[in-house]
This record gives C-alpha cells, structure tokens and sequence, in this order.
C-alpha cells in the first residue's frame, strides 16, 4: 500500500475497484476510500454485477458490469493467475479504468522467464485440462482453493501494452526499515 499512495495519485473521495471484497485489506482500503468497491468472483448463480446474500458484489474479471473509464485506480492480488483469460481480463481493467489511471497488481511471477509457463486450459466446453499438476491457492470464501491457471514471466509486460496500457512496469523493491524483507515484485500501468 505504500507504493500505491505514492504512485497513484489518488485521493479518499476517488473512485478505486480491488479485486477483493471478504478481506482485511479491502476493510482497510474501505476506510481511507469510501468510494472503494470491492468483488469476488461468486460463478453463475448471483448475476454478474449485483450483490449475494452476504452482500458480496460478483465481477468477472473477463466482463466487468462497470461503464468505460469509470475507476481511477484498479487494485489486484494475485487474481489474473485464476482467471483462464488474462488478456482479457487486463483490456477490461483498461477499459473501466479513466484516463490517466491505473493499475496495480501482484501474480505468481518468474523473473527469469521471459514466457507465461500456463498450468492448466479452460477447454471450450467448460472443462479444465491440466497440463501441469493442479495448483491451488487460498480462497477466502471456501477452504477448497482456486486452480492458478499460469505462474507470469515478462510476457506480462507485452500483454499490458497490447490492452492498451501505454505505460506498464515492474517494481522491486526490498526494505529492511520497512519489513519488507522479500523482493516483491509489483506490476504498475496507466491509461
């Protein structure tokens, strides 16, 4: 989060999209910015768009209910490795995303891979046909675990600029007065 308020330029009353809802990030993030709306992805029995029982919003990240160029900035963690089509789901980030907007985002990520290394394939009829053995990771609505579709390598950067982003980068960063003890890598983009 601090990388995000220094290179966002965001303000509390701005309109933000995190692709989280159920989480004490998104609790925390909804403090600061009111404005802030929060998903998960709930499949196809709650409508795209609208909210379940709990109150928890459903989004695809492949076909986002929101208008063009609505959110000034969009937030993710280690989502796009669950969703089958990633490119699809990073031109619909750039389409709700207003201009001078952006975007930032961790997946699953090789720096010494200039290629995706892809796990499993959603077939078109719905099936999954694994190519490596099944990875799953946490979910927060149910201990079952979501299927990672994809670990990233730099292709990520070219898939960025082919959704549109004109400006896409990666940060590492280490800081031992911060706790940040890991070498982090954050992807960054703006329309």
């Amino acid at each position: 989060m601090h990388f995000f308020e220094i290179v966002s330029n965001t303000f509390p009353d701005d309109q933000i999209f995190i692709f989280e809802q159920t989480t004490p990030l998104y609790s925390h993030l909804k403090e600061i910015y009111p404005n802030l709306i929060g998903a998960e992805f709930l499949g196809h029995a709650v409508p795209l768009g609208t909210y379940d029982h709990r109150g928890i919003r459903n989004e695809d990240g492949r076909s986002l209910s929101f208008p063009d160029n609505h959110f000034r900035a969009i937030l993710s963690f280690d989502v796009f490795e669950h969703i089958f089509d990633h490119r699809k789901a990073l031109a619909e980030c750039y389409r709700v995303l207003a201009p001078g907007g952006c975007m930032l985002f961790t997946v699953p990520f090789n720096p010494h891979s200039t290629t995706h290394v892809e796990r499993a394939l959603e077939l078109s009829t719905g099936e999954i046909r694994h190519i490596l053995p099944p990875e799953y990771h946490g979910d927060p609505l149910s201990g079952d675990g979501i299927l990672c579709f994809r670990h990233f390598g730099w292709k990520l950067l070219e898939d960025l600029r082919r959704a549109g982003f004109t400006d896409a980068h990666a940060a590492i960063f280490h800081s031992e007065a911060m706790g940040y003890y890991t070498n982090q890598i954050i992807f960054y983009c703006q329309k």
